[in-house]
């Protein structure tokens, strides 16, 4: 419930709802402790940018005050709470997307991973502060699309362009941890190649690095021109033909103690980086 401000609906379908709330007078507030509260609860995806406001952002138990350029991403079934504190024009934009328009889409969810903070600070961002084209830039493109009263396809092309951008600032900020992205990059190849031999997963690397698959792969493309996947069995399978040119292991304890999960895919993938089958050489 939004009190004392304006409502324009600049689209509202049942998969997605783009509303901006305004209130263009300061509010009479004739005591200091009045609150209005904007209450925040559904099972779709959310992005609140808020243009201008004094705002108190509560979720989870924990109350984070914000100001003007505020982004918030607010995940299904939860709830968020926006305490107003003072008198001062309060302007944002909501734009509410079920979860299935992404899946039509985009067909990976990883690019919904920047609404999946584990910590309200992880759900808040400044985007003005990002360098390069950032996610602020592609939320103003959407209002003049909205204001030009472009598409459905239009707009959801816009949000998936915005939703692509967080995915890369929530990267840039993890990345920053180990100041500076080639030292990431470091990072990541020389863990892979260290424990190729486990039952390693793309899962477990980019939990370790704060990354997501999206931007290990572009890692492993970048310096090995090759995806996360294809490099680990690349190194295995490269692993598995020197054991079979240098011990007399039998090629299924090979194919085990290189990582390969079965027989099958041990054989494809030596012919694949190899090039040949896997038998031992004729001396």
């Amino acid at each position: 419930m939004v009190m004392n401000m304006k409502t324009e609906k600049f689209y509202n379908q049942t998969d997605l709802q783009v509303y901006y709330y305004h209130n263009d007078k300061p509010i009479d507030i004739k005591t200091i402790n009045y609150i209005d509260k904007l209450f925040v609860q559904s099972g779709f995806y959310k992005m609140i940018f808020w243009l201008s406001c004094d705002r108190i952002f509560e979720m989870k138990g924990k109350r984070i005050n914000i100001t003007d350029g505020a982004l918030v991403l607010i995940p299904p079934k939860q709830s968020a709470t926006f305490e107003r504190t003072s008198n001062k024009l309060n302007n944002y934009l909501q734009i509410t997307v079920s979860p299935l328009v992404f899946n039509d889409i985009i067909g990976d969810s990883d690019f919904l991973r920047a609404f999946d903070g584990k910590s309200i600070e992880n759900m808040l961002f400044y985007p003005e502060k990002f360098k390069s084209e950032t996610c602020y830039n592609l939320l103003k493109s959407l209002v003049e699309a909205l204001d030009k009263h472009l598409g459905r396809v239009h707009i959801i092309s816009k949000i998936f362009s915005i939703i692509s951008e967080l995915d890369v600032t929530v990267d840039e900020q993890n990345i920053n941890v180990f100041k500076g992205s080639e030292n990431l990059e470091v990072k990541v190849i020389a863990y892979i190649e260290k424990h190729f031999t486990e039952k390693i997963s793309l899962d477990d690397i980019c939990e370790k690095y704060f990354i997501s698959t999206t931007t290990l792969n572009s890692i492993l493309k970048h310096n090995k021109n090759m995806t996360a996947h294809q490099y680990i069995n690349y190194l295995r399978a490269t692993e598995a033909n020197k054991l079979l040119k240098t011990t007399s292991y039998s090629k299924k304890n090979i194919a085990s103690v290189c990582g390969f999960s079965d027989y099958s895919a041990f054989y494809r993938n030596f012919k694949k980086f190899i090039g040949e089958f896997p038998n031992r050489p004729n001396y």
